[in-house]
């Protein structure tokens, strides 16, 4: 009797980016990367969680009050926004044990005060042009107070000589501490995460011998670039979805669409960044002091985001800074889109892109299809 003889389909296999994708996966678990990472997330969670909503501190302005009738002590002594001295002597004593505090004297009247600023060198200019501009301010707050009899400073006293203001966009209140540490934790911890690991797994696959095996198979550079890209982008998304949902148990109420959007386009632009820049170095020792100044300059806009009145020009150009704003933007909704870093984002997840695709053509998988 004849058996029929069948031939034997092959099985159909995977495309090449799942079978990297998987391997990179791999690699990232055992190499302790997870790990890692699971720990800083749970760290920053911890802080979101922990962080008050204000910190109170003490004023780091020192005045001598002594206008005719005391007007402004009288004012603002029950108060914790001001600080006030007794006599000149104890002022001069407690800027000589503080070097920090800043000394201002009034005298006269407070129709015709004459003001005295005694500051150290630590005092810039910028910060004494607000300081004469906010004793004028309350100056004049105090006057519109006593002329209509009252013996507490309220805004609404002011309203009938104040000129009308006319904002822009819908006026939001100061946002709490742990909601102004949100965008930096996403942006400046969940969103580099790409561009530090790329790395490591470039020369570790330099070392090993695995780029010269992926040049003999049929596999594309776009494959080798999805992989990197997919694997790192899910890292920082799970990163910052774990700060994220400990925003939101603090009461956050972001545009969930947005900030996550906004998450993914800056990894995802790091992330290529980081795969670029790395195929120009042969081990990690060659990289760490210009990959450090990379670094550097994409935390600057931290400076800016601590300190709102510190916004020069080049803090724009740093990678993070259209996403650290359009992060801003998304957790705490309101107001119009920001147009400027939106177009940003896009420019640096573009330009990224072009970036990362010629250095493997050119130089890390020369050889590759």
């Amino acid at each position: 009797m004849k058996k029929s003889l069948r031939s034997a389909r092959p099985p159909r296999s995977r495309q090449p980016v799942f079978t990297l994708l998987e391997r990179d996966s791999i690699l990232l678990w055992r190499n302790g990367h997870v790990l890692v990472t699971a720990i800083l997330m749970v760290v920053m969670m911890t802080l979101t969680l922990l962080l008050p909503e204000r910190i109170a501190g003490k004023p780091k302005e020192l005045v001598l009050d002594q206008l005719t009738g005391s007007p402004l002590q009288s004012a603002y002594a029950a108060q914790a926004k001001l600080r006030f001295a007794s006599d000149e002597a104890g002022l001069r004593a407690s800027l000589a044990d503080d070097p920090g505090l800043t000394g201002i004297i009034l005298r006269g009247t407070l129709e015709q005060p004459q003001a005295t600023i005694l500051a150290g060198a630590h005092l810039p200019d910028s910060a004494l042009a607000l300081l004469e501009a906010s004793i004028d301010e309350l100056l004049r707050r105090t006057r519109n107070s006593a002329a209509a009899d009252t013996t507490a400073v309220s805004a609404t006293s002011a309203q009938g000589t104040m000129p009308a203001v006319h904002y822009l966009e819908a006026q939001r209140p100061e946002p709490p501490l742990y909601l102004r540490g949100l965008p930096v934790f996403l942006i400046f911890e969940a969103g580099i995460l790409g561009f530090l690991l790329v790395a490591v797994f470039v020369f570790q696959e330099k070392q090993e011998g695995t780029l010269r095996a992926f040049l003999v198979t049929p596999a594309k550079r776009s494959a080798y670039l999805l992989s990197k890209l997919a694997t790192f982008t899910l890292l920082s998304l799970l990163y910052g979805a774990g700060v994220l949902a400990a925003g939101l148990l603090r009461g956050v109420q972001p545009n969930l669409a947005g900030i996550l959007l906004t998450l993914t386009a800056a990894a995802a632009s790091l992330t290529l960044l980081g795969l670029g820049f790395a195929t120009f170095f042969d081990n990690l020792s060659q990289w760490f002091f210009p990959g450090l100044g990379v670094l550097v300059l994409n935390m600057a806009p931290f400076l800016g985001s601590v300190n709102p009145v510190f916004q020069p020009f080049w803090l724009s150009l740093a990678p993070s800074w259209p996403f650290l704003k359009l992060a801003e933007h998304f957790l705490q909704p309101g107001g119009q889109l920001p147009i400027l870093p939106l177009i940003l984002a896009a420019s640096w997840l573009a330009g990224s892109a072009i970036f990362c695709t010629l250095a493997l053509r050119f130089k890390l998988l020369k050889g590759a299809a």
